[in-house]
């Protein structure tokens, strides 16, 4: 009498089929932690990426800041006429409600009033807010957008990839040098009304871009006027 095999041969069979449907699914969960992994990588990149580009935008900004300051105290000698109402763009760069009124020098605000008969210590911000409106942000306002019309910013390069930078100057009228909270501008004792420091409010925006993220930093710097 023959013995037969089959029934062995068949469970061996049985077997490899088993162990190649273990295999395929221990390689798709191996392939999905690997892409799992990868896309993880993608993200942190991306956010350290993200991070590197905005301290580089701060720091162009901030330094923006200082070229402007520097513009301001050493470069340009502020005078009263800079600062009037009647101001003549034609003539010299001068303050307007729109930004434009800078001869040579676009970017310079004034959300206010200042007439020429008027004292320093006369001199009121927010003629918009005055009205019966709202004081007017310029650096964020809609209608102006400052940042993306030609003529209503100014633009200053910096760092050593010569990249330019754009930045408004708002005149916010006048602050007392020594203050008292009894008596601003000596006016109780006496002393001259006119005795004041112009003080500016500096916006600098880098617009973004290749490796800089959009950034805006502000300063307030006191200038000396020559005649005020």
């Amino acid at each position: 009498m023959k013995r037969k095999f089959q029934p062995i041969i068949r469970a061996r069979k049985l077997q490899s089929g088993a162990a190649l449907i273990v295999s395929l699914v221990i390689l798709g969960v191996i392939t999905l932690i690997g892409v799992s992994n990868m896309e993880t990588t993608n993200m942190q990149m991306k956010m350290v990426s993200h991070d590197r580009d905005r301290s580089d935008a701060f720091a162009l900004a901030d330094a923006a800041l200082t070229e402007v300051e520097y513009l301001l105290s050493k470069k340009l000698e502020i005078r009263r006429e800079n600062l009037e109402d009647d101001c003549d763009p034609a003539t010299t760069f001068c303050f307007t409600d729109n930004c434009t009124g800078g001869k040579d020098y676009p970017g310079f605000c004034f959300d206010g009033s200042w007439p020429f008969s008027k004292t320093e210590y006369e001199c009121s911000v927010g003629k918009t807010a005055a009205a019966g409106g709202e004081r007017v942000k310029f650096w964020s306002d809609e209608t102006l957008d400052v940042w993306d019309t030609a003529g209503r910013h100014g633009v200053v390069t910096v760092s050593d990839d010569n990249i330019e930078v754009k930045y408004i100057v708002e005149f916010l009228c006048f602050v007392d040098p020594s203050p008292s909270d009894n008596d601003i501008f000596g006016i109780a004792s006496g002393q001259n009304p006119d005795g004041g420091q112009p003080l500016f409010r500096i916006t600098a925006f880098t617009a973004g871009g290749k490796r800089v993220a959009p950034v805006a930093l502000q300063s307030t710097y006191v200038v000396n006027c020559v005649d005020c």
